[in-house]
């Protein structure tokens, strides 16, 4: 789970499904409602020198966060000659094929190779008793976030069907929700650009709170205009990618202490490879992207510095990118 689907475990896991909600809410929406308010400070000061240049330094910190999750999700992925494969060929399939329904087919597949390859001994078989009404929910909720091509003639209905279609493919953190969401809405939708993409990324990691509150700043990028309009979307874009990995959380919980005995649980090895790969690829393909030149070069490899070296914190090392940009 992520960070966010934790948080929500433990509030069920303390008081049910009333509790896990207020400690969900607690928890993500400060810097929902801070991410949706700063697209209004981004859109006044558009034209302004030093707005465009802090927003470029932000974007070329985020790329050396996103070298760096890569380096310590590949370092915890690849543990074997079979997990280095999976790696490759998720990482070549990715370049090779940019789709948005390529992610979800990798990440299945990986797992499923990954058992084939290494077959559990039988385990005690799990005791499902489902909640029939939320299965049908989470299955309904997780078809509404693979219809968005259909929704065209509808941008607000397409955005709540593309932030839940991101929500529901969330495996082991933030990062790798991130391939899915650029492919499809800086290159496929055009919905806001490359650099207004990597600032709003690069700025989450130096905040508190939830990598997923990115969602508020996408969504209410893509709706600039009418400032209810600005807000309704960088609200509803968050509620929606949350949505999924809450309801997977009260689908799952009660077989929880049953699905960790269970023989499936290593397929999570091949996923997280997969995952790895995905990351790296995007990571690749927004590195080729960047001019080579002092400046980029000079920002990005001080970021990977700060954050090899640990010592700096995360909120200190925003600071410092942002000066740095400037005089570069």
């Amino acid at each position: 789970p992520s960070s966010t689907q934790t948080i929500t475990a433990i509030g069920y896991q303390k008081g049910g499904i009333k509790l896990s909600l207020l400690t969900l809410l607690v928890w993500a929406l400060p810097m929902v409602i801070i991410m949706t308010g700063l697209t209004f400070l981004v859109s006044e000061l558009a034209g302004v020198e030093v707005v465009i240049q802090s927003l470029r330094s932000l974007g070329l910190m985020a790329l050396g966060f996103l070298i760096y999750g890569t380096y310590k999700l590949a370092k915890k992925a690849v543990v074997s000659k079979l997990t280095f494969i999976l790696f490759i060929l998720s990482f070549g399939l990715t370049l090779w094929i940019r789709s948005f329904y390529l992610f979800p087919v990798i990440l299945i597949a990986s797992g499923v190779t990954y058992l084939l390859f290494h077959p559990q001994p039988e385990s005690k078989k799990i005791t499902v008793k489902w909640n029939i009404p939320l299965l049908l929910g989470v299955l309904l909720l997780v078809l509404w976030g693979f219809i968005h091509p259909l929704l065209g003639a509808v941008p607000f209905l397409q955005m709540t069907s593309l932030f839940t279609g991101f929500g529901s493919l969330v495996l082991g953190g933030g990062n790798v929700v991130i391939p899915y969401m650029y492919e499809t809405l800086v290159v496929d939708y055009a919905w806001i650009s490359s650099e207004a993409f990597l600032a709003g990324f690069g700025l989450i990691q130096g905040l508190p709170g939830p990598m997923f509150s990115f969602s508020a700043w996408i969504a209410g990028l893509s709706f600039q205009g009418d400032p209810v309009t600005q807000v309704g979307a960088g609200l509803t874009g968050a509620l929606f990618l949350f949505l999924p990995g809450t309801l997977f959380i009260f689908l799952v919980a009660p077989l929880w202490n049953q699905i960790k005995q269970s023989s499936l649980k290593p397929a999570l090895k091949g996923v997280i490879a997969g995952a790895s790969g995905l990351v790296a690829s995007t990571a690749f393909l927004l590195l080729r992207e960047v001019p080579i030149e002092f400046g980029t070069i000079s920002i990005i490899g001080l970021t990977l510095f700060l954050l090899l070296i640990k010592k700096v914190p995360v909120p200190l090392l925003l600071g410092l990118i942002l000066v740095t940009g400037f005089f570069i």
